[in-house]
């Protein structure tokens, strides 16, 4: 008996179903009634209710299927007599159902929701068949093959988990691999690159001492160079950086020996920079530094390594760094050379602004052989002549400025501005080469002020004339005015990194160091002030009175024009009374035709030297005195 189930609102639902790994996704149509499924091949399910291919129905419990079998409360009767009672199913080929377990043609069975079929397919709990043998249970399938979705889906991870694993080395190795490729790529033209920049270095260095060599001895003798070369080379290359005994170096003594004369030998400690400064300008003197290795090798590095046939100029260990380095070796046997070749009287520059200005160090090394010398160790005098100690003056130098510049009661107030002014020109500046420029600030903070006709010049008469003008104000001198007044007599200098006023050594140089530099800057000014009628005092008693290399000829009178300068008087200072020479001498002569091609008048009077002494001592009025 056949009757029709009332049918409620169907909702549709699209879903995509893989029916194998690698098969394309096709969908299936899911129509749903409360536990109601119609699935591709036309079954269908609800509570209890089944059409299943063949148009077989089933409804609570009754089904009527193809062929005329029919179920209801258990009890199922099939074409060929086949029965089942409360579960029990027996079918065609003897196939028997108990409990909720059927045994179907082709060995399939179901038990409590479990079915097996064939292939070895199984389902549980809700488990259910479907076209091309799938079975499904919970959302677990199992399909041909034995697999289920969640196995898929595991395996699916592992094998992403594997491959995120194989690709996370992959590209592990390729970055090894990119990286090698960029450090062959870069690194090799960097090594040769520097491996030719080494060996451009390394020539550099032997055509400079090639090149010192020959201007050093001042003829063609290349080969000669190279042949000292190859010696110095021999004392260095193939050994370790900080393995070059003194030793290594006597063949090159012995090649290149001292050859300077007796009693011109200078040593200095902590006083470079200075005592070559005076070496250069005054060729009395020789430092090591003077001579031929000496003067190639002067500020130069170099150095050997192990294996190689090379000279290396960087990477080379220094003093601080190991004792046996090539450069102190060098330094260290040619100061004991040099020492032993001293001879006669020795000059020795020290720094006395240091604590210890001899200490034990090379250059006291280079003392105490010359001492040893002196001693008689080769049989020959020597005598250490001069010790100079660079002794800061800074505190007595301030003192004497201070205390004569408040002799000028307009400048009582400004005097530390001026001394603070002053040794900004020389302080932490070398004392040779001084320019006379350097004073140009000084002047122009301070000018001068003297009145007209009143600018005294002299010329090798400085005691007389600054007497006479000491108690009257008649004439200025440049020792007169401020500047002038506080530097007369003095000296002073400064020292490169070093904040002290320094005096000994100022004058080593005879030109351009800073007393020097001051007193032409200042010279030079005064001049140029003068103005109206000036007067100069000169030293009759000389065969030249006008000296063209005094400060008076070669700075002052070339400052002196027409028409602020009318005449120039000269007071010619003589020993002897009717002494005539102010129109004989040739050097005067010289004087007056030099002051009438500038338009300036000329006049000459000889008055002796016991005359102005007189007039000092009577504070007799100026024009009296000639």
């Amino acid at each position: 008996m056949e009757y029709e189930v009332p049918r409620p609102v169907i909702q549709v639902e699209f879903r995509a179903v893989r029916l194998m790994p690698y098969e394309q996704e096709i969908p299936i149509v899911l129509i749903g009634h409360r536990q109601q499924i119609t699935w591709v091949r036309g079954q269908t399910e609800c509570e209890g209710q089944r059409t299943r291919a063949g148009g077989q129905t089933e409804c609570k419990g009754q089904i009527t299927r193809t062929g005329g079998q029919t179920e209801c409360d258990g009890q199922i009767t099939r074409a060929g007599g086949q029965t089942a009672c409360e579960g029990q199913r027996t079918r065609a080929g003897g196939q028997t159902e108990c409990k909720g377990q059927i045994t179907r043609t082709g060995g399939q069975t179901e038990c409590d929701g479990q079915i097996t079929r064939a292939g070895g397919q199984t389902a549980c709990e809700g488990q259910r068949t479907r076209a091309g043998g799938q079975t499904a249970c919970e959302g677990q399938r199992t399909r041909a093959g034995g697999q289920t979705h969640r196995q898929i889906e595991q395996e699916g991870q592992e094998e992403c988990e594997v491959c995120c694993t194989l690709n996370k080395k992959k590209q592990w190795i390729l970055g090894l691999i990119v990286a090698g490729i960029i450090v062959i790529i870069v690194g090799v033209p960097l090594g040769v690159l520097r491996r030719q920049r080494q060996k451009s270095s390394a020539q550099e260095f032997s055509a400079q001492f090639i090149n010192g060599c020959q201007k050093f001895t001042g003829g063609n003798n290349e080969s000669y160079c190279q042949h000292i070369f190859a010696v110095f080379e021999q004392a260095y290359v193939g050994r370790q950086e900080c393995d070059v005994p003194v030793e290594a170096y006597d063949p090159l003594m012995a090649e290149v020996p001292f050859r300077h004369p007796c009693n011109k030998t200078m040593l200095w400690i902590k006083t470079k920079d200075l005592v070559h400064n005076y070496t250069q300008k005054n060729k009395d003197c020789f430092t090591l530094e003077d001579t031929l290795l000496g003067h190639i090798l002067d500020n130069k590095k170099w150095c050997g390594r192990k294996g190689s046939n090379e000279t290396f100029i960087t990477g080379c260990p220094g003093p601080n760094d190991c004792e046996n380095n090539s450069v102190s070796s060098f330094w260290n046997r040619a100061s004991a050379a040099f020492a032993e070749h001293a001879c006669g009287e020795v000059t020795v520059m020290l720094n006395g602004s240091k604590e210890e200005p001899f200490y034990n160090g090379r250059r006291g090394s280079e003392m105490k052989r010359v001492v040893a010398i002196g001693a008689g160790v080769l049989g020959v005098g020597v005598v250490v002549s001069l010790l100079v100690l660079f002794i800061p003056q800074t505190v007595q130098f301030r003192k004497t400025f201070m205390k004569r510049c408040e002799e000028f009661p307009q400048h009582i107030h400004s005097c530390k501005d001026t001394l603070d002014t002053f040794e900004g020109v020389y302080v932490d500046k070398e004392p040779f080469s001084f320019s006379e420029q350097n004073y140009d600030p000084l002047f122009e903070k301070i000018p001068f002020a003297h009145s007209s006709n009143k600018t005294m010049l002299w010329s090798d008469t400085k005691a007389l004339v600054h007497d006479f003008t000491k108690k009257r104000d008649c004439f200025i001198t440049l020792e007169d005015t401020l500047l002038g007044f506080v530097m007369d007599g003095q000296k002073w200098c400064g020292l490169k990194g070093s904040k002290e006023t320094f005096s000994v050594f100022c004058e080593l140089v005879k030109n351009n160091n800073p007393v020097i530099s001051f007193w032409k800057n200042a010279s030079a000014r005064f001049a140029a002030y003068a103005s109206g009628e000036v007067t100069a005092m000169l030293n009759g008693g000389l065969k030249t009175p006008y000296n063209p290399n005094s400060i008076f000829a070669s700075i002052e009178v070339k400052r002196l024009f027409y028409p602020k300068v009318t005449r120039l008087s000269i007071v010619l200072l003589t020993d002897k009374e009717n002494v005539k020479k102010c129109n004989e001498n040739e050097s005067l002569q010289n004087l007056k035709n030099e002051l009438d091609q500038k338009g300036i008048l000329y006049s000459c009077k000889e008055v002796t030297r016991s005359h102005i002494r007189k007039c000092i001592k009577e504070n007799n009025a100026c024009g009296a005195c000639w």
